[in-house]
């Protein structure tokens, strides 16, 4: 007699049938091993050799880098302007260092003098006519202060330095060797820097006329530029006679 086999079950989209047939020791027929049910994920979310689990976690991983990338740098403004800051710090200390030590290594000193003359100051209107009892001033540099002796030797109070009837004021400056001095060095090994020697204001004034204002390099100009006229003899503190040369500026003043 033949068994009956059993009905087949229903097979859904969701559903397998999984089941092993297996014949036993002696042919005498067939024996069924009960059926097992399991859920299926549908077909088209795991790929053919997939495992679901880790297929799914990578597809999230992948969306959220997706949308990572997707936003704007939020990188916040605080921290950018942080490291500006402290990029222009490390670079401001170093200039600092290397300027201090190029000044270091290049610093020396100079020696200088105004050079010595008679110096005579033609003074004159505008038609060239000279003017008689037109008065110098010497002043220290940038201030009202009056410069006696120095580096005008015959200014030693005021009125001293007035214009004769043919409108000149003449001015000595005798002799001293090295006058004054400073240092110099090179900032960076570049560039070339120096202290300034002293600096005086003159100003010739006239009644009746504006007065006009002038520097120490202004009077020394025709020595720095050896434009003498002739020279001259005079007779230094120690008795010993001394030959100078001489040098002529023009000035006009304008009422």
């Amino acid at each position: 007699m033949r068994p009956r086999s059993k009905a087949a079950l229903p097979n859904t989209a969701r559903t397998r049938q999984v089941g092993l047939c297996a014949f036993s020791g002696t042919l005498r027929g067939l024996k069924l091993i009960p059926l097992n049910w399991r859920p299926l994920v549908p077909p088209t979310s795991t790929p053919k050799g997939h495992n679901a689990n880790r297929w799914a976690l990578g597809q999230r991983r992948s969306m959220e880098k997706a949308t990572m990338d997707s936003l704007p740098d939020k990188l916040p403004t605080r921290r950018r302007k942080a490291d500006r800051l402290v990029v222009s710090i490390v670079f401001v200390i170093l200039l600092a260092c290397l300027g201090l030590v190029s000044t270091k290594t290049t610093m020396g000193t100079w020696d200088g003098m105004f050079p010595s003359g008679e110096y005579h100051l033609k003074i004159q209107d505008k038609n060239g006519r000279p003017i008689n009892g037109a008065t110098l001033k010497v002043f220290e540099g940038g201030t009202k202060n009056v410069a006696f002796e120095y580096p005008i030797d015959n200014y030693l109070s005021e009125g001293d330095l007035v214009s004769n009837e043919q409108g000149v004021i003449v001015v000595l400056h005798k002799p001293q060797g090295f006058e004054f001095g400073g240092t110099c060095w090179s900032l960076y090994w570049v560039f070339p820097m120096c202290s300034n020697g002293p600096e005086f204001d003159f100003q010739i004034s006239a009644d009746g006329y504006k007065s006009i204002n002038f520097s120490a390099n202004d009077l020394f100009e025709p020595a720095y530029n050896d434009r003498n006229v002739g020279y001259t003899t005079i007779e230094l503190e120690s008795g010993e006679s001394l030959r100078i040369p001489v040098f002529e500026l023009m000035f006009t003043l304008e009422r």
